[in-house]
């Protein structure tokens, strides 16, 4: 405890403090010390253990007086504030300031002065602020000058006068800097229309995102043309479908595109029934064609069935197996001896493809199960209900189902289609294709009804019009701007611009 005290009653160097005394010293300003700027707080003084009591004071005393001058440096003459550098002793101050206070009386002189100089008309409103190059030039051109007008000149020592000789001059400035702006962009700048020429352009740049383009204006011309001719074809196409189609779908609010769609239909039904069509007029083909494709299926089920027992069944007479079944069945001890028995035999085993090994009793259950097939098949093949009406389509047994199902399909298609209007049914059954093929060609079909492609193609008319008086005021444009290929808006807004200031510099 001794060296401790020892050490803080220890004096630090010169400084005449203690090390309690410090340690005190360094306790009380550490508040203060936090709110100082870092820069400040990281300031160390080289050996303080060397600084004695009045060294310490000294600073003390600098330190409170920069604060103090800082304190009043609102207070300080502004060109303080804008020197440069500042002086290296307080007698060069004094020098600076005496010279800046007369300087300051003869600038005061100068005002005075040439308040009342004859040249005053010549000066602006603060005379320390004039050149003295362009005054001089002004009276040097004035004097040397004996074409000049010395009334004029006198006149314009008036200021209302002066201004508005400055006015005159301004606009003659502002014309010809507005006729070289003109000259450059148009063909004839001094052209008695040219407000008219220059709003023409304008006009045309407006409806087209700000650029006048003769190219670009027949390229849209073009385009429309194209569409024009694609809706007058598929209008000539409309129109030409049997019975008025078109017309008559439209109170249903029906499209050309779904009457494509519905001839797509149609046409895909195979060519043998679209080739061998006929009317309908009782509606019973569908049915028919239904019931035969039925009838078909059925035999040809029981034929495959009987050739697992006589694999060469076809169209055999019904009468002639019955009979050579009866032969079989009915032979004797002595059958071997027997003409009658041999042929029945031989048309069991050798042409229908028998089974030798066959009992007579199965081989002539076979060929009566054969000839009732075959019995249905004839009844099948001469039935006028479906011969009449299916037409070449029905083959008896030998018909193709799907093709009578396509049929069928085709007759309930066109059934709904029509919706009752008999003369479109006639037509679609009996009448020609080609109108309806020509008519599923066309791929651009509109979702419109024939008066909505009527419409359209009017509007298109119209628009090819406008389109093509658009494209004349286009080309006359460019020729008035210099025969340029294109105007920009920037063009047409310095043309503008310039336009007007020569009318105001005019007037």
């Amino acid at each position: 405890m001794r060296a401790y005290l020892d050490v803080l009653g220890t004096r630090l160097g010169v400084s005449g403090l203690t090390v309690h005394e410090a340690f005190g010293r360094a306790i009380a300003s550490a508040a203060d010390l936090d709110g100082l700027p870092r820069e400040i707080r990281r300031l160390r003084f080289a050996g303080p253990e060397l600084i004695d009591p009045e060294t310490r004071s000294e600073i003390d005393g600098d330190a409170r007086m920069v604060l103090d001058r800082l304190a009043t440096a609102d207070q300080i003459a502004r060109l303080w504030h804008d020197a440069g550098k500042a002086p290296l002793r307080a007698d060069e101050a004094e020098d600076i300031a005496n010279d800046l206070s007369a300087l300051a009386r003869a600038i005061e002189a100068f005002r005075a002065g040439a308040a009342d100089s004859p040249l005053r008309p010549f000066l602006p409103e603060d005379p320390v602020h004039a050149q003295a190059a362009p005054i001089r030039a002004a009276l040097d051109y004035v004097a040397a000058n004996p074409a000049c007008d010395a009334d004029l000149a006198s006149a314009l020592l008036d200021p209302e006068m002066r201004q508005s000789a400055h006015e005159v001059c301004n606009a003659r400035e502002r014309a010809k800097a507005a006729r070289d702006v003109l000259k450059e962009l148009l063909s004839d700048p001094d052209a008695s229309d040219l407000d008219e020429v220059i709003e023409a352009a304008a006009d045309i740049a407006r409806t087209y995102n700000g650029v006048v383009d003769p190219a670009a204006l027949s390229e849209n011309i073009e385009t429309l043309e194209t569409r024009r001719t694609a809706l007058a074809r598929q209008r000539d196409l409309a129109i030409a479908l049997p019975a008025r189609w078109a017309e008559t779908a439209e109170q249903n609010g029906t499209t050309l595109a779904d009457l494509r769609l519905d001839i797509e239909m149609l046409l895909r039904t195979p060519d043998a029934i679209l080739d061998r069509r006929q009317p309908d007029s009782s509606r019973a083909i569908p049915g028919l064609a239904r019931e035969a494709a039925a009838t078909q299926r059925q035999l040809a089920t029981e034929l495959t069935e009987i050739r697992k027992t006589l694999p060469r069944a076809s169209e055999h007479d019904g009468e002639t197996l019955n009979a050579a079944a009866d032969r079989i069945e009915s032979a004797g001890l002595f059958r071997a001896l027997s003409g009658a028995f041999k042929s029945a035999w031989s048309l069991y085993r050798d042409d229908l493809g028998g089974d030798a090994k066959a009992t007579r009793p199965a081989a002539a259950a076979a060929l009566r199960t054969y000839a009732s097939w075959s019995k249905k098949r004839y009844v099948f093949a001469y039935d006028t209900r479906f011969s009449t009406p299916l037409g070449s389509v029905f083959k008896g047994v030998k018909s193709d189902p799907q093709l009578l199902d396509a049929l069928a399909e085709f007759h309930e298609a066109t059934d709904r289609i029509t919706q009752g209007d008999e003369r479109l049914r006639y037509a679609l059954e009996a009448g020609p294709l080609e109108p309806l093929r020509d008519f599923a060609t066309d791929t651009e079909t509109p979702p419109l009804t024939l008066s909505g492609v009527v419409r359209a193609l009017e509007e298109a008319e119209t628009a090819i019009t406008a389109a093509r008086q658009d494209r004349d005021a286009a080309i006359a444009a460019c020729l008035s701007f210099r025969n340029r290929e294109e105007i920009d808006r920037d063009m047409i807004e310095r043309a503008t611009t310039a336009d007007a200031d020569l009318n105001d510099a005019i007037v």
